[in-house]
């Protein structure tokens, strides 16, 4: 077979983790906002991690 090769798509597919360990150390540093990423499902209890790989 001759001839262009077709071309690739990529998708990138990715997940944000945002540990509760994770966030409290943010706020040790003075970080403000961390309810936005607890509120957003991403944690890493079993709960979240399931519904996310669903």
């Amino acid at each position: 077979m001759s001839g262009p090769k077709p071309e690739m798509m990529r998708t990138d597919v990715h997940a944000h983790l945002w540990s509760e360990d994770y966030l409290r150390l943010l706020e040790s540093y003075g970080r403000e906002g961390t309810a936005t990423q607890r509120g957003l499902g991403a944690g890493d209890s079993p709960a979240e991690l399931d519904a996310r790989s669903r």
